[in-house]
């Protein structure tokens, strides 16, 4: 009996087995992680947005801060490559808003 290995063989098998592996748990763990993030980064902005519209134009009606604090946001996530729909934006300002008005110091 003579066996002969093919390192040509071995070799691809273990390059399938790695990239199956990278498939299946990598790239949806990446996937998962990233996605986290950026919300995280999209709800910080909103709330700046707020805080920011709200500190700096103190004498204007509500639509207009929530322009400026949807501007805010928007330029925020720009420097970070971030691309927002505005409807969705516009609903995380007034969620945020919601929150704000909850916190005793947002009045101030």
């Amino acid at each position: 009996m003579n066996f002969e290995i093919n390192v040509t063989q071995i070799l691809c098998a273990i390059a399938v087995a790695i990239i199956g592996a990278t498939v299946r748990y990598f790239i949806p763990w990446l996937k998962s992680n990233t996605s986290e993030k950026v919300y995280n980064i999209i709800e910080m902005a909103c709330s700046s947005g707020v805080y920011f519209a709200q500190q700096w134009w103190k004498q204007e009606d509500g639509e207009t801060k929530k322009d400026k604090a949807m501007k805010h946001a928007e330029e925020l996530l720009a420097q970070r490559g971030i691309i927002v729909d505005l409807g969705v934006l516009a609903d995380c300002i007034e969620a945020e808003l919601k929150k704000a008005k909850s916190d005793p110091s947002f009045n101030s």
